[in-house]
């Protein structure tokens, strides 16, 4: 199920509100399956922004709040050239065309986000 979710554009760096978690931190260690689920979560946290030349997509609209920022557009292609600084490790300096700036990580996808099918 994981799996799947991320291989239609979830977020794997997204957050609860309460404890500000991410999937992977949430996984449960008493659960069938933990270790499966944890290392999947992990691996792909750990390969965002690197695997596929550093092609990740943005799966919300985010408009950007500072001039080092880049504005996105859900399914917007983005290259990660730089995941974090010493200061900050929620925001990665990014391409998207000819443009550079810092989008937040929590709205980034390893695939596209699946858009649901409109009823006729």
């Amino acid at each position: 199920m994981v799996r799947f979710l991320v291989e239609h554009g979830a977020c794997i760096f997204a957050t609860t509100l309460s404890d500000h978690e991410t999937a992977a931190e949430k996984c449960e260690e008493d659960e069938e399956g933990f270790d499966g689920c944890s290392e999947y979560l992990y691996s792909v946290q750990e390969k965002l922004g690197i695997m596929n030349n550093g092609q990740v997509f943005a799966v919300f609209d985010y408009d950007a709040q500072h001039n080092d920022e880049l504005s996105m557009k859900n399914g917007d292609q983005l290259v990660i050239l730089r995941k974090g600084d010493d200061n900050e490790r929620e925001w990665w300096w990014s391409k998207l065309g000819h443009r550079e700036g810092y989008v937040p990580r929590n709205l980034l996808g390893l695939y596209p986000r699946v858009q649901p099918s409109k009823t006729e």
